[in-house]
């Protein structure tokens, strides 16, 4: 019996301990998911300005939509828009070349993960 009691104290503390690991593997795929997302908007973003567009801010708080590029005839129709983020992410805004993002907690804390439109590079922040 104290055989059966200490295997199954044994496996509680091995589920406890993976499944402590696998809450910060998810929160990392959150985020790179969402890089990948807004890094795809970044050559329309590089595009737009090279064709004397103006970059429209994805709205703070919002997870996506709006259009990227304002005051260039070639991006005007369709709109090419900010992609969609999923999984409880959402847009922060931009600083002055980059796109501000997170995927937890709130924006202005200066540790949002971002993607610069001018050199294509973009930095994870969990």
């Amino acid at each position: 019996m104290i055989e059966i009691l200490l295997t199954l104290a044994i496996i509680a503390i091995l589920g406890t301990i993976v499944f402590a690991g696998a809450s910060g593997q998810r929160q990392r795929a959150r985020v790179t998911a969402a890089v990948a997302s807004v890094k795809s908007a970044m050559t329309p973003a590089m595009t737009c300005v090279s064709l004397d567009g103006k970059i429209s801010a994805p709205m703070a708080g919002s997870i996506g939509g709006g259009a990227i590029c304002s005051g260039s005839e070639e991006f005007s129709e369709p709109p090419i828009v900010w992609p969609t983020l999923t999984n409880g992410c959402f847009y922060c805004g931009m600083s002055e070349n980059t796109v501000l993002f997170r995927c937890s907690g709130s924006c202005g804390d200066g540790n949002e993960s971002f993607c610069d439109y001018q050199t294509t590079q973009c930095e994870r922040r969990y």
